[in-house]
């Protein structure tokens, strides 16, 4: 986290959430520095590597505010909360995000995508 302080500038984030394993997410959040990275950083691409939960999908977008392109792996648990959370049009964080491609999807992945779109007609 402290390494995006100093990285004001980076325009890709490829992140593994495996880092996040023995951090408590919630603290994290309230932290100063976090406040002032997700203030001033102008990350734009973020790259999930493995699968994530929604919390740490949460939190990374919390902390870049300017997301503009997804790429993200993501248990299938959690797809929906997810897919809600990203495409609420009341979500702050992602009002520029305009691409969002889901990786590692297996077949019950693509059928919760399509119900939730069903649901949303």
């Amino acid at each position: 986290m402290e390494l995006l302080h100093f990285l004001s500038n980076l325009h890709t984030l490829m992140f593994n959430p495996e880092s996040f394993n023995k951090i408590d997410l919630v603290s994290i959040q309230q932290n100063e520095i976090f406040q002032i990275i997700s203030n001033i950083n102008t990350i734009r691409n973020m790259i999930i590597k493995s699968n994530c939960t929604f919390q740490q999908l949460k939190l990374l977008i919390n902390l870049c505010p300017q997301i503009q392109q997804l790429s993200m792996c993501i248990h299938k648990i959690f797809l929906e909360v997810a897919l809600l959370f990203l495409l609420s049009n009341d979500n702050e964080y992602t009002h520029e995000l305009h691409s969002l491609c889901i990786t590692h999807s297996i077949v019950k992945g693509i059928e919760i995508i399509n119900n939730l779109l069903q649901s949303q007609k």
